[in-house]
């Protein structure tokens, strides 16, 4: 799948980010779920958390490099909608498929 490389391929920056004060726990996973897909469908972005958007090989340097930009601003995306006692879940995640499938993992078990 190749990425658009435009002024718009990084379409949100940390003051476009939606400000819930809602923060994932146990009691709150389908909710917030539906509302970080909700707006990563709003930016195109949902295939980077359902895996229809993995990481380009390094053969194709342009794509990588925009896939390099914007997965790490949705992994901080996840990452601060997370409450503190479900945070250490996620800790090591590296990627915002690898944080999505361990909270996948945790609440359909």
């Amino acid at each position: 799948m190749a990425l658009v490389n435009t002024a718009s391929s990084i379409p949100f920056a940390a003051n476009t980010f939606p400000n819930r004060s809602i923060k994932l726990d146990r009691d709150n996973y389908f909710l917030c779920r539906t509302t970080a897909l909700s707006f990563l469908e709003a930016f195109d972005m949902e295939g980077f958390v359902t895996d229809l958007t993995l990481a380009p090989s390094l053969v194709d340097i342009d794509d990588y490099t925009i896939w390099k930009r914007k997965d790490p601003m949705i992994l901080l995306w996840l990452k601060t909608h997370i409450g503190d006692k479900m945070l250490h879940n996620v800790a090591r995640s590296t990627t915002s498929r690898d944080a999505w499938v361990t909270l996948e993992t945790i609440f359909y078990s």
